[in-house]
């Protein structure tokens, strides 16, 4: 038998309840899975103990929380306790890479590869700021990016744009979807307010 990703001794508060505090607290009577929290700056450092921990929450749980909070910057030359260069990233299953934009093949980056988790969360509150100005524009503003007559998924939905059920019963949420290719200047990007 394979041995349990037991995840009680390491049950930590959601991180909805630690690093977003405008979050409303999840409901107490609503039963939920307790999930493993795995250090990023630990599988940097190549720790056998959590690279099984992440393991066992793969194969077992099937989610797991990346604690970003103790992912500081890792820098090529910095050595872990066995000698081993942190910032290389076939030790880890991490690529320092980038894309060749003429011919499509991978080149080696060669200046200091970084993790930053800390930076990773700041720009995740700048991105919920961002959402927040977004939706407090008026309508009239907002419509201006729906591009659903254009055949795209892409821009802004209003409420009431899709239907739910069989019924007929239209959705009660808006949302601005924003395309990956648009943002890899792999395609040209559609129009967006100026705060984005």
């Amino acid at each position: 038998m394979a041995p349990s990703a037991d995840p009680a001794p390491v049950h930590t508060l959601s991180p909805s309840d630690v690093a977003f505090p405008g979050i409303p607290p999840f409901p107490k009577d609503v039963p939920t899975a307790p999930l493993l929290r795995i250090q990023l700056k630990k599988l940097l450092e190549g720790d056998k103990e959590e690279e099984e921990r992440c393991w066992r929450a793969c194969c077992e749980l099937g989610f797991f929380y990346v604690d970003l909070r103790t992912g500081s910057k890792t820098k090529r030359g910095e050595k872990d306790s066995r000698g081993t260069d942190l910032a290389n990233g076939q030790e880890h299953g991490i690529e320092h890479r980038n894309m060749d934009q003429n011919n499509g093949s991978m080149g080696k980056v060669e200046d200091d590869a970084m993790v930053d988790g800390e930076a990773l969360l700041a720009d995740a509150d700048r991105l919920f700021r961002v959402e927040e100005e977004f939706f407090q524009l008026p309508v009239e503003e907002k419509v201006k990016y729906d591009f659903a007559d254009q055949g795209s998924y892409f821009g802004y939905k209003g409420y009431g744009a899709g239907i739910i059920d069989k019924e007929g019963n239209t959705d009660r949420n808006e949302f601005y979807n924003i395309s990956k290719t648009g943002l890899l200047s792999l395609t040209p990007p559609l129009p967006a307010p100026a705060l984005l």
